[in-house]
């Protein structure tokens, strides 16, 4: 990992961002999405994620305003919120395409799949 590193995904979905290695991107912000959509569609997956203990507090001061925000429902979602803040934080992550990854997901079906599809309104 590179140094400054403060969290990383050890299994990202739509991996967005810039390739540092064969193996690991640093997660952007997705700016082809609106902002009050959180800029959702990327970096989806928290199934295995390691922290920078020393870091957890500085991350908290800019994640949790973008999830606990009335006005952006999609960034529920912690991955999601996350990598719309990944300007603001050094978020990398592992894109699930790599083979052998970290992890392997199983065939359960995914309750949030339902929510995500689900008719999401902004209302100005």
């Amino acid at each position: 990992l590179p140094c400054d590193w403060q969290l990383v995904s050890l299994y990202s979905r739509c991996a967005f961002g810039t390739c540092v290695s064969p193996h690991l991107t640093r997660v952007r912000p997705d700016v082809n999405e609106p902002a009050w959509r959180c800029r959702h569609g990327v970096n989806w997956g928290w199934q295995g994620v390691a922290y920078r203990t020393t870091e957890i507090q500085n991350l908290q001061r800019v994640w949790k305003p973008a999830i606990f925000n009335e006005m952006t429902p999609r960034c529920l979602d912690l991955d999601v919120a996350l990598a719309s803040v990944s300007d603001r934080v050094r978020f990398y992550a592992v894109p699930s395409s790599q083979s052998p990854g970290f992890l392997k997901e199983m065939g359960l079906g995914s309750a949030r799949w339902s929510i995500n599809t689900n008719d999401t309104h902004y209302i100005p």
